[in-house]
């Protein structure tokens, strides 16, 4: 079974509005169980939730006042984000709702019991940390997917769609159970003993971890669509996505 990747999640400290800013975010400790990884079976469970697709006209910067349905937000600076309930999240697609916290008179953060929409990765992008501790992105996964390791040293996370059943997955991709229990997600279809990169293959094909088969070779996985470095030799990041749900199973160079 594959484990989810350490969070890194900031606590979202509801901004106090005045002429001069707002105030900061604190940061939120790690939390999640060690690296793991998936064994080859499936499970049904019931359906998954899913981001909305409602264009998003917010993330506009404070000033004196939030528009109605959002929420004052500083991580830091100050932005205002769609308003949401933590415990009934309804985010626009490329978001997730994160809880609310106040300053408390003795300087704790207190939750407000609300949330925000805030920015987040998408589907098949990488998320987590890399090795000198900074985000992939935002380093968080948007609404109806989880950041999951790939492998077991937890080298390689990326976003993929919760699911109740294999029919909710992209092609590419196996509903499996995590590691923690509670859910499943739709796994790339690799191995450590897979195809390595490069190499031919065809749908239901292992590639290697951090490779993806797009119908004819093993392609190296990269970051999302904001990665530049990753691919060489003119290839490009690019989305792998399923034609018969539109859903993005990997970022894969081509």
């Amino acid at each position: 079974m594959r484990d989810r990747s350490s969070c890194v999640a900031p606590l979202l400290v509801v901004a106090a509005l005045a002429a001069t800013g707002c105030g900061d975010s604190s940061p939120h400790p790690a939390d999640g169980g060690a690296p793991g990884w998936a064994d080859l079976a499936g499970v049904d469970l019931g359906p998954p939730g899913a981001c909305l697709t409602n264009p998003m006209t917010d993330g506009q910067a404070c000033s004196g006042a939030c528009p109605q349905g959002t929420a004052a937000v500083g991580n830091p600076g100050c932005n205002c984000w769609y308003a949401c309930d933590p415990a009934r999240p309804d985010c626009p697609c490329g978001r997730r709702c994160e809880a609310l916290y106040v300053t408390g008179a003795g300087g704790d953060l207190v939750p407000t019991g609300g949330g925000a929409c805030v920015p987040a990765n998408g589907p098949g992008e990488r998320c987590g940390r890399d090795g000198a501790g900074n985000p992939y992105g935002t380093g968080q996964c948007q609404q109806g997917t989880l950041c999951v390791n790939e492998d077991q040293a937890g080298a390689n996370a990326y976003c993929m769609y919760e699911c109740g059943a294999q029919r909710d997955c992209p092609v590419g991709t196996m509903c499996l159970p995590l590691q923690d229990g509670g859910t499943s997600v739709c796994a790339i279809d690799d191995s450590p003993m897979g195809k390595a990169a490069g190499t031919a293959c065809s749908h239901g094909d292992l590639c290697a971890v951090a490779a993806e088969c797009d119908g004819t070779t093993c392609r190296p996985q990269c970051d999302g669509p904001n990665d530049t470095t990753t691919c060489t030799g003119g290839g490009k990041c690019t989305a792998l996505t399923d034609p018969a749900n539109m859903r993005t199973a990997a970022w894969i160079c081509r």
